[in-house]
């Protein structure tokens, strides 16, 4: 088919999922009602080859927009197929779409472009390997940290909760408190593949917790209670530091963090480590904008550095 005519684009059936699996592993069959709400489409030729697919998917952590994914065969990026693909979407959408770009990513910027996306969140480069460096960050900024008991795990599990909707009530309103607290059961549960207890840190203060860091493989969350108060940058550098200590050389850890958020980026201002690699960027996070839905909570532009400055083209 020639990229250059518009293709049909049907709903995804069990049939296109089965035949075209190995060449787009993410395709779905579409399911407006039982499949979180989403809408899956295909783009075929004439002869009915799939030539790509796109879906949309609720956010149950975020009601307000539904995460993006799409994908098309070689050679068709930038072409009226694509394009095609992203507008059923957008038409049968009530929510922005979100999807994560970085400055890599050349063709997604693009489409993001065409398509008049919005820049909601930007995320620092967040992968740092354990070594000399970050073992003298963490030498001075150690605190009154303990590994986090069973006996914690519940409080622990609510106080994620509670961090996790304040974290995100500026920039993208999050489900309420106690389905926040359901949602992350897995990663508390001590049977589930979730943190490791030996690996993560709490710190309390007046008999309460009032700081944690869970730490998975090769991630790491900071928790504070309150948000933002006195002590948070101190309280979240400490576990941080702790979790350095218990860390071996040469191990990466990647600690997430949102540019909105005055006291994450504070906490994390001075830690070193970074890692020396071209994947390891400041990552977007952008919405197309769905006719009719509401409008995505633009990023403030004076936020963004220099050295992510293509965002700016979304603020």
């Amino acid at each position: 088919m020639d990229p250059a005519q518009a293709p049909l684009i049907r709903p995804a059936t069990v049939a296109d999922r089965e035949r075209w699996a190995a060449t787009f592993p993410l395709l779905v069959e579409d399911a407006w009602a039982p499949g979180n709400n989403r809408r899956a489409y295909v783009a075929v030729d004439d002869s009915g080859t799939v030539l790509g697919h796109c879906r949309a998917v609720d956010n149950v952590f975020h009601p307000d927009s539904r995460v993006f994914v799409h994908h098309v065969a070689d050679g068709l990026r930038g072409t009226p197929i694509e394009f095609a693909l992203v507008e059923a979407q957008l038409a049968a959408s009530t929510l922005p779409l979100r999807m994560k770009i970085d400055a890599t990513q050349h063709e997604d910027r693009a489409l993001a472009r065409r398509f008049g996306a919005v820049a909601v969140q930007l995320m620092p480069p967040w992968r740092r390997v354990v070594g000399q460096d970050l073992r003298a960050w963490a030498a001075a900024h150690r605190g009154n940290t303990a590994p986090i008991p069973d006996a914690d795990r519940e409080l622990v599990r609510w106080l994620e909760a509670s961090h996790y909707v304040a974290q995100h009530a500026s920039w993208s309103p999050s489900a309420p408190r106690e389905q926040i607290y359901q949602l992350f059961a897995d990663d508390h549960d001590p049977e589930a593949d979730g943190y490791d207890p030996q690996r993560s840190f709490l710190i309390r203060r007046d008999g309460r917790i009032a700081a944690a860091a869970l730490c998975w493989p090769d991630e790491v969350v900071l928790l504070s209670d309150p948000y933002e108060g006195p002590e948070t940058v101190a309280d979240k550098r400490a576990c941080l530091a702790a979790i350095i200590d218990a860390t071996p050389d040469g191990q990466q850890l990647c600690v997430d963090s949102h540019v909105t958020e005055r006291l994450e980026r504070e906490a994390l201002r001075d830690l070193p480590g970074l890692v020396d690699d071209p994947t390891n960027e400041w990552t977007a996070i952008i919405a197309l904008p769905a006719p009719g839905g509401p409008a995505p909570r633009p990023l403030d532009a004076s936020l963004v550095p220099d050295d992510a400055a293509w965002v700016r083209d979304f603020c």
